[in-house]
Parts: structure tokens; sequence; C-alpha cells
């Protein structure tokens, strides 16, 4: 009752400063602003209960009007701080191996594909670069799916965090498929290879070329 007392004395003391404003008038900008303010709250899943208290406000002056403001920032920065941790069904997510799974059989396969036997300098420079692009991918896969499995790097919702998950999961895995598609071409170019070299070494032979 003190404060509204107090509220009330302090609007007629500034009376005179509201020139052609009627008090009507200013109540109701001064509603307005707080139904504003209660819209803002509503917003962000304050239960109805809460806005009837918020409406009031009021009655009460504006320090409460403030204590409002702040409770709001209170929610934005709640909000935004459990963005910043990580759910476990984020983290233990069965992509998460899948990919990890992925990028060791991208590396794995290189080097066997690297260690084939009768690749000339050329093959290996090109397979080289190939192998440089994809061993750069898979780092940068990792990284990733290391800080959207950590807490405090990424300000993003669950289910923010299991649709860059699953882009990563599916670049991975058509890497892979072209690292086995490779893999594919390479022994079939070699094998081809060899062949032609039979051939050329039994044709020699049988014309007597040295």
């Amino acid at each position: 009752m003190k404060k509204i007392i107090l509220v009330l004395c302090t609007s007629f003391a500034a009376w005179g400063s509201l020139h052609a404003q009627t008090f009507a008038e200013w109540f109701e900008q001064k509603k307005t602003q707080i139904q504003y303010l209660i819209n803002q709250i509503a917003a962000y899943g304050v239960y109805a209960k809460d806005l009837e208290k918020g409406y009031r406000v009021a009655e009460k002056g504006w320090q409460t009007i403030n204590e409002i403001k702040n409770g709001e920032l209170n929610l934005h920065t709640a909000f935004f701080n459990s963005l910043l941790l990580v759910n476990p069904s984020v983290s233990g997510y069965s992509r998460v191996p899948g990919i990890i799974s992925y990028v060791v059989s991208i590396q794995n396969d290189f080097r066997k594909i690297l260690s084939m036997p009768n690749l000339y300098p050329d093959d290996i420079s090109y397979l080289n670069n190939v192998s440089g692009k994809m061993t750069s991918d898979c780092l940068d896969a990792i990284n990733e799916l290391t800080n959207l499995t950590s807490d405090n790097v990424f300000q993003l919702t669950d289910d923010q965090r299991i649709r860059r998950i699953d882009s990563i999961y599916t670049k991975m895995k058509d890497e892979y498929a072209f690292v086995q598609s490779l893999a594919g071409s390479v022994q079939a170019m070699l094998a081809s290879r060899v062949s032609d070299q039979n051939n050329i070494q039994i044709s020699k032979y049988l014309f007597g070329i040295k």
C-alpha cells in the first residue's frame, strides 16, 4: 500500500512536466509498455499465472517493472546458457561413432591403395593429392563433431546439433563410398597394367624380340 501511495505521489509531482498530455493518455502509454513486457515474457514460456501477476504491475510502481525486465533478462540468459550444454542423447547419438568409423576406414583404405604394387609416379602423385583432400575433410569432420558434442562451444538446440551430426555423417559416408570406388578402380587399372605387360613380354618372346 505504501508503494502505491508513493507512486501516486510521484505521479502527481511530475504532472507539470506532462504538458499537453492528460493523465489518461499517460497511463494508456504506460499500460501499453506493460502489455509489451508481458507479451515478451509470454514468448519465453512464462505460465499464465505469472502473466496475470505481471499485468498488475501498474499498481505496484515502476520498480516492479524493472524487476520483470531483470526477470526477462534472466530467462534469456538461462535459455542461451542451456544451449551451450550438450544433452547426453546428443553425445550418445549412434551416428557419432559411425562418423569416427568412417574416418578411420577412409584413412586405412587410402594407406592400402598407396601401398599397391606397380603404381607409377604419376599415379602416386594423384593419389597423394586426393588423400590430402580427404584427410583434410576427415579432420574437419572430427573437429566439428568434437565441438558439437562438447559443452560451452556452440549455442545450439539438441535438434540443431543432431542435424549437423547427420550432415557430417552423410558427408563421411559419401567420401567412404568414393574411396571404396577409387580402390576398385585402381585395382582394376593395375590388373590391366600387369596383363598388358605380360602380353607384351609374351609377344616379345614369340617374335624373338629382346
